[in-house]
């Protein structure tokens, strides 16, 4: 689900602060501060407060550090590129190669969040919201983090782990690691589309 349905149905931001931080924090070892901007207040004023910028696009349910390279984005365009309806097509194609333009993407995001201390691999990273569990994807060497919402049942993300686990030989990326305390599980998927 988009973020900007998220933010209509759920407190997101609060949300998005708890499960970061503790995802960060239990995966460095190291106590993570994560704010949410509801608008995106500039660059200047996030390191000013303290926080590595990072961008949301909430119609393309991304959110990406400020020096996100430009691969990052392929899961974002290749979701939205197109619209089923015929009218929309051109404009939508035009506002998603703009939204994830190295120079132009900053302009176009509508809120921010700040992540202290910086994410030293945060160029590779894309996030994406989800009804019970928010997407890390690491372009660099291909992971994929399975993080579930703070305050979500863990019903779903359970169900999502055995639903893993019981496909075997199929073309499902597999489980390498997940949290013992169930806040977040790590899958590969090389040729990440």
């Amino acid at each position: 689900m988009r973020i900007s349905l998220l933010l209509r149905r759920e407190p997101f931001g609060r949300i998005v602060e708890e499960t970061l931080s503790q995802f960060l924090s239990s995966r460095t070892a190291t106590p993570h501060r994560v704010r949410w901007y509801d608008a995106n207040p500039g660059l200047r004023a996030i390191r000013k407060d303290g926080f590595e910028p990072w961008l949301c696009n909430k119609y393309l349910n991304a959110i990406f550090s400020s020096e996100a390279k430009q691969n990052i984005f392929r899961p974002a365009r290749q979701e939205f590129m197109r619209s089923p309806f015929w009218w929309r097509c051109l404009a939508q194609k035009l506002y998603v190669e703009a939204a994830t333009h190295r120079y132009l993407g900053g302009w176009l995001a509508q809120s921010a969040l700040g992540i202290a201390p910086a994410v030293g691999y945060s160029g590779h990273v894309l996030i994406t919201g989800g009804n019970n569990h928010l997407r890390m994807f690491d372009m660099a060497d291909g992971r994929v983090y399975v993080i579930a919402k703070s305050g979500f049942p863990r019903f779903f993300y359970e169900r999502e782990l055995t639903m893993r686990k019981e496909t075997a030989g199929l073309t499902v990326p597999q489980i390498i690691a997940a949290d013992p305390g169930g806040l977040w599980c790590l899958i590969f998927r090389s040729g990440i589309p």
